[in-house]
């Protein structure tokens, strides 16, 4: 499932590049989310190929999770960035882009970038060993000059079908009254008399 969380967190993150403001903070949270869930993957594909070393036959070993793409009701949508299919490969790339997104958002440098993810990390719902990986190839990550608004977005290289529509209808619900017809009545200041 780290695979279709993947391509998730990319469809919000596409989501907040394409219908908010420049420079939302969704996009370095979208790609933290994403560095746990590749890492979270490589590390059920080491421990799938240890236990099939271990193991006399080799039918017994799960299948490795899918890497390709998954269909969402937008469409199908690549589970990590196009040019990489290796979980370790994505999770260097998404690893860079929280990095550069942080820095891009928040204009604060990379060691300020622990104190604002430690919650999240924590809290995701990944291994804990996912979570320890996550820290060391931040550590590991070198911290680049601050990005161009549009150099980072272009990094993240969004295929059309990730990005969802923004939502353009009415909120209420069928059974609210319809106020389009003329606006309330002002009521009346009762402290005036």
């Amino acid at each position: 499932r780290f695979s279709e969380a993947i391509g998730a967190w990319r469809q919000i993150a596409a989501f907040a590049a394409t219908h908010c403001p420049p420079f939302d903070e969704a996009l370095p949270v979208c790609a933290v989310q994403a560095t746990l869930c590749a890492l979270s993957m490589k590390l059920g594909l080491e421990a799938a190929s240890t236990a099939g070393a271990n193991e006399s036959s080799s039918s017994s070993t799960a299948p490795a999770p899918e890497m390709g793409e998954y269909e969402t009701s937008f469409g199908k949508v690549p589970a990590v960035m196009k040019a990489k299919s290796a979980p370790a490969a994505a999770a260097e790339e998404y690893a860079n882009l929280a990095l550069s997104g942080h820095r891009v958002t928040s204009g604060c440098p990379g060691d300020l970038f622990r104190w604002r993810f430690r919650q999240e990390v924590e809290s995701a719902e990944v291994p804990t060993a996912a979570k320890e990986a996550f820290w060391s190839l931040i550590a590991a990550t070198s911290q680049e000059a601050k990005l161009a608004w549009v150099d980072y977005l272009s990094i993240w290289n969004f295929d059309k079908n990730e990005v969802p529509e923004a939502f353009t209808g009415s909120s209420r619900s069928a059974d609210c009254k319809d106020d389009s017809a003329s606006p309330p009545a002002p009521v009346a200041d009762s402290s005036s008399t």
